[in-house]
């Protein structure tokens, strides 16, 4: 229970209120001469299904494997090359 409890509050709370929108507007904001925080909110908005489904095909798995597998000395290390594919994906995705 406290596996699927983690994995939930992490995958269903913490990326779609915090990770994401923190994303878009870092993003708007290194990029843009204008930041529009409205605007960005919105293109979250339109791009969330597509961006939490991409998040969960790699994530939900490897948090599940690191939390129920991986030894404690090694889930630093296991979570930071995951971090580092999720990264490229959604650089490729989102990165403009």
């Amino acid at each position: 229970v406290n596996l699927c409890a983690q994995t939930f509050l992490d995958q269903c709370v913490h990326h779609p209120l915090m990770y994401f929108p923190a994303f878009y507007i870092t993003k708007e904001v290194v990029m843009s001469d204008t930041p529009d925080v409205m605007k960005v909110l919105r293109e979250y908005k339109k791009n969330m299904k597509e961006d939490l489904l991409a998040l969960w095909k790699i994530w939900v798995p490897a948090t599940m494997f690191n939390f129920a597998f991986m030894p404690m000395h090694l889930r630093i290390p296991f979570v930071a090359g995951v971090s580092l594919l999720w990264t490229c994906v959604l650089s490729a995705m989102r990165g403009g």
